[in-house]
């Protein structure tokens, strides 16, 4: 699942945004402009503009076998 940091107005963003849903990719859309928490996050991601993406994901590698 991805979160998607965007801003209104954003050229990019809206690009991002469209990519997803045209290939039907999961995501979830934060608005910085709307929450400051966000904004500091991104901060601490290291992103300084939006968009900017975070992708949090499971890998399942299957059954593991002993040495």
């Amino acid at each position: 699942m991805y979160t998607i940091y965007t801003s209104p107005g954003c050229g990019p963003c809206m690009a991002v945004k469209a990519h997803l849903r045209a290939h039907k990719i999961p995501h979830t859309l934060v608005d910085v402009s709307q929450d400051p928490a966000a904004v500091e996050k991104l901060r601490k991601m290291g992103y300084s503009s939006a968009p900017a993406a975070d992708m949090q994901a499971t890998i399942d590698l299957g059954p593991v076998e002993a040495g």
